[in-house]
């Protein structure tokens, strides 16, 4: 026996359930009444046969608001978590015990269609509307199916919710209603109104019949086989029909179940909030040093990632400004499909999984490929610069003398104090090197910079050179992209490939167009050894304020990367040298 109706038995058993003729406890006999007839209709519901029900899902709509993430998926194929929404919509039905479900298509209805085909064919009929028939004409398309049931459920493909089938069905039978809409208090859409008997009095006001209470329709609601007779031929509306239906006397009645969660996933801020409920750690990308997280999120066809910003409101924004700047220029970041400001969140375009580093440690052959990776950088500084006033993001910033010698004191707190444990005081003497660095790299030609232009951040994706981790884009000086990538820690390209894709570039760059090769070298050099210091820096910050310990196992290549740099400014004609950084380099060995 159900628990609800020996819930109600064991209440009517305690009231007395005393009958008319008991004048004496008029109270009694009226909470008996009450407890009665939710035990009749409780009965009536658990007896009522599922095969009497089928449902339809609403499928064929083109997802506009989320655009462009639908160009590639039809809406009823974008995921939540790793689930399409309407396997969730389906399953919901079928395990409530929905055995016969019609889903409409429309919108790349092939792709729908091989979905259904491949995983619901036996509980799924299919009707494509070559027009789009719109929410009512929808239904009437597949009422041969719907008119062989009593009552049908409709449902949205793109609702999520925990609202219970069975207990809207259970309210459906129990006011002998035509029409039993789910609604919810959302205080955006709260435009059908309920009338004193929890009946649907209007909808949009079209009656002018509005009432105080006003919610919001679930996408979720069942018809009885007579309302069918109200869909006409073609396309039509759900909110037309239902106002006929009110105005011709039947009952609407409104199902509000307390505290329902539900998500209608019509914005992007809402459809990233609902996979952020959803997230498990399996989906979780490899980490990297940012506080951000990255999700894949997959479907049929398809993957997205779920980007969550651990950076503060001002780096989410230069993320966005920036990203959305290089993929108008084609310069490749991942395509950004829509994000939300508010919890720092975006759904941005999956780039896979391969690298440079990946590919470079895996034996492939270094050379064409960071040829390559110097191409793109290239253009990257070229078609980027020429149009940075379209991006404030990244042209109102520059890696500027102060924030050079902001790099150096990263590089002296965070590695030389925090790593090598020297005492600060016998630091203080590296002041006037850095400042002399400083300016001297702070001279050299601008051009739009990555800033942490190493083979982490450099993916490749069918082929081609596709970059991630950009907001920290900026005017900076030509060669520090350059040295970031040859003097990378991670992989410590040997010398002999390290000359040749120095002549590479300079032969290839119109950056480097009238500069001798020495001159181009004395700017490589000392922009390398401003970013390898930078990089020590981050690797102790990573390791001993963020816990991250797997970049400690850098800092010995890192290392090795300045040491480089120290011995080419030796050999060079550049005016200055870094005698004192030499020697907190060997202290701290």
């Amino acid at each position: 026996m159900p628990k609800k109706i020996r819930e109600l038995i064991h209440g009517l058993k305690k009231a007395g359930f005393v009958d008319r003729g008991d004048k004496g406890n008029q109270t009694a006999f009226e909470n008996s009444k009450t407890l009665a007839y939710e035990f009749y209709s409780v009965v009536k519901c658990c007896l009522m046969k599922k095969d009497n029900i089928c449902a339809m899902v609403l499928a064929a709509g083109y997802g506009t608001r989320l655009r462009p993430m639908t160009d590639i998926v039809p809406k009823p194929l974008v995921p939540l978590s790793n689930k399409p929404l309407i396997e969730i919509v389906l399953n919901k039905l079928i395990d409530s015990g929905i055995n016969d479900i019609a889903v409409n298509t429309h919108y790349q209805p092939e792709k729908v269609q091989s979905y259904l085909n491949k995983n619901f064919s036996e509980h799924v009929t299919v009707f494509h509307e070559p027009e789009i028939l719109g929410t009512g004409g929808g239904i009437s398309n597949a009422s041969s199916l719907l008119e062989k049931y009593d009552h049908f459920i409709i449902h949205n493909s793109d609702v999520v919710s925990d609202i219970s089938i069975d207990a809207v069905l259970e309210h459906h039978l129990a006011t002998n209603a035509m029409v039993t809409m789910a609604l919810t208090e959302s205080g955006v859409y709260d435009t059908v109104s309920i009338d004193a008997d929890g009946k649907v009095s209007d909808i949009g006001n079209r009656r002018d019949k509005e009432t105080d209470l006003k919610r919001t329709y679930t996408g979720i609601s069942v018809f009885s086989s007579e309302a069918l007779s109200y869909f006409p031929d073609g396309a039509s509306n759900y909110v037309d029909i239902v106002i006929d239906i009110i105005n011709d006397g039947h009952i609407v009645a409104a199902y509000v179940p307390e505290n329902a969660n539900w998500n209608d996933i019509g914005t992007f801020k809402r459809y990233i909030q609902a996979n952020r409920d959803m997230l498990s750690d399996d989906q979780l990308l490899v980490e990297q040093g940012s506080d951000r997280k990255f999700y894949r999120l997959t479907t049929e066809g398809a993957s997205f990632v779920l980007m969550e910003s651990g950076d503060s409101s001002k780096e989410f924004d230069r993320f966005v400004g920036i990203g959305l700047y290089l993929n108008s220029i084609n310069l490749c970041p991942p395509v950004i499909y829509g994000h939300d400001s508010t919890s720092r969140s975006a759904i941005i375009e999956d780039l896979g999984d391969e690298d440079l580093f990946n590919i470079i440690s895996g034996g492939s052959d270094k050379s064409p490929l960071y040829k390559q990776v110097i191409d793109y950088l290239i253009e990257f500084q070229q078609k980027g610069t020429e149009a940075i006033k379209e991006c404030p993001d990244a042209g109102n910033r520059s890696l500027d003398y102060d924030v050079l010698r902001w790099e150096t004191n990263y590089f002296r707190h965070r590695y030389l104090q925090d790593i090598a444990d020297i005492a600060e005081v016998e630091l203080t003497s590296l002041d006037d090197e850095f400042h002399v660095l400083a300016e001297y790299v702070s001279k050299q030609q601008q051009v739009l910079i990555h800033r942490d232009f190493q083979s982490r951040n450099i993916m490749i994706k069918h082929g081609a050179i596709r970059i991630i981790d950009f907001q920290g884009a900026r005017l900076g000086p030509y060669a520090y992209d350059l040295m970031s990538l040859i003097r990378d820690p991670y992989i410590c390209p040997e010398p002999e490939l390290q000359d040749e894709l120095f002549h590479y570039y300079h032969e290839n760059s119109p950056v480097t167009s009238g500069i001798s090769y020495k001159e181009f070298m004395n700017a490589a050099v000392t922009c390398g050894l401003q970013r390898n210091m930078q990089a020590l820096g981050a690797y102790g910050f990573l390791s001993k304020v963020k816990g991250k310990q797997n970049f400690l196992k850098y800092v010995k290549p890192g290392l090795k990367m300045l040491e480089a740099g120290l011995a080419d400014l030796e050999s060079s004609d550049i005016p200055f040298r870094l005698d004192r950084l030499k020697e907190s380099i060997a202290h701290s060995e």
